[in-house]
């Protein structure tokens, strides 16, 4: 064997090597660039979702005390409905958008406006007048929403988790 094929198979086989090892590398940084995508939608999902349950707490967790008062601030209970709006639909997105279902959350909306409407018309009503199983039903639709958010937002991290511990391309410690 000549000096020069001794070098060049030396060559190539240090080529080769390091060709296998960059493709090794690239798919396995191509793989944590997945799941940290993943991981940021989901972690999205989650502060969406709790935004929205905050949200629906302090607007329709309002209405209950708003219903039992003679002279209800209507004006004040209306402020807060554009912001929950607003969270709510981001949080249908950000739902959506991690892979998970995002009808509770539409159907949270669309009980909040309904229950927003009949309270605002109850408030305008004589207190007397005022239909007596409002605030209790405005309790409950407080505690059905913030329970409904916190499951999405459980679902959320525990995808996040789960996208976390994936095995990788090649064997990886136990993350912490």
């Amino acid at each position: 064997m000549r000096i020069r094929t001794f070098f060049l198979v030396c060559f190539c086989g240090v080529a080769v090597t390091g060709g296998i090892t960059s493709l090794w590398q690239s798919a396995d940084a191509w793989d944590d660039w997945s799941r940290a995508s993943r991981a940021g939608l989901a972690t999205r999902a989650v502060s969406d979702a709790q935004r929205a349950q905050t949200a629906v707490a302090v607007e329709v967790g309002a209405y209950s005390p708003l219903l039992r008062s003679p002279a209800p601030d209507i004006a004040s209970s209306q402020r807060a409905a554009p912001e929950t709006d607003r969270l709510l639909r981001q949080a249908v997105e950000s739902v959506a958008a991690a892979g998970l279902d995002a009808a509770p959350v539409r159907d949270l909306l669309a009980r909040v406006v309904e229950m927003r409407d009949r309270s605002l018309a109850e408030m305008r009503r004589p207190l007397a007048e005022r239909d007596a199983a409002m605030p209790t039903a405005a309790q409950q639709l407080r505690n059905s929403g913030v329970e409904t958010m916190a499951r999405l937002a459980a679902a959320a991290s525990r995808r996040w988790w789960r996208w976390r511990r994936m095995p990788g391309w090649c064997w990886r410690w136990p993350m912490p």
